[in-house]
């Protein structure tokens, strides 16, 4: 359990500091013609294009998830713990109004997504205490997230066999969090964000 839970923590490390770290640049690009402005077009993620990247093993590739995307924001390289290589990941911020407010990253070891992400949707659907309370240890991701929504966050992977998911929620002044491993719920948590310690 403690192994699983290091997994999950540098998971969310990484990948909350990429999303700190990325930038907004090019918003002050223009076109320069009419007939140009097809081309140069900046492209958007939308919520459905992230759901549709799939990772591991048979994994989308990172010449498809770029050509989808556009130019990410941020280039980094991070460790992600199985992989015996260090995965490249990529972040963008030209989000489209499903995924308002978000940064997105995807990681790639050897051209193929083991790790996608995201941070800080708008959008998000919120969790009450009762639905909070309502879903047990042991319960299915996919249930999970098709019962209480768009989370706010969500950081999954697929390295070596072993997969996690994390799916991050809010309600007010509440960060609610639900960790997996291999796909079923190994914890829960609840932070109050409005009270100091």
């Amino acid at each position: 359990m403690k192994r699983t839970l290091i997994i999950v923590f540098t998971l969310l490390t990484s990948l909350s500091l990429a999303a700190c770290s990325t930038n907004s640049s090019d918003h002050s690009k223009t076109d320069r013609s009419a007939s140009s402005s097809k081309k140069s077009a900046k492209k958007t993620v939308s919520l459905a294009q992230y759901e549709a990247i799939k990772i591991g093993d048979h994994g989308s590739t990172e010449k498809s998830v770029k050509a989808k995307f556009g130019k990410s924001s941020v280039e980094t390289e991070t460790e992600i713990p199985g992989a015996k290589k260090k995965a490249t990941q990529y972040s963008w911020t030209n989000v489209g109004q499903s995924l308002k407010g978000a940064s997105v990253n995807v990681q790639f070891i050897d051209g193929i997504a083991v790790g996608k992400g995201y941070v800080d949707a708008a959008r998000a659907s919120k969790v009450t205490d009762a639905q909070y309370k309502a879903i047990q240890p042991g319960s299915d991701f996919t249930s999970v997230k098709k019962r209480l929504g768009t989370p706010a966050g969500e950081i999954v992977s697929n390295v070596a066999s072993t997969s996690s998911q994390v799916l991050t929620y809010t309600n007010g002044t509440k960060s609610i969090s639900f960790t997996f491993m291999n796909h079923k719920l190994i914890s829960k948590s609840k932070t109050d964000l409005g009270q100091s310690s």
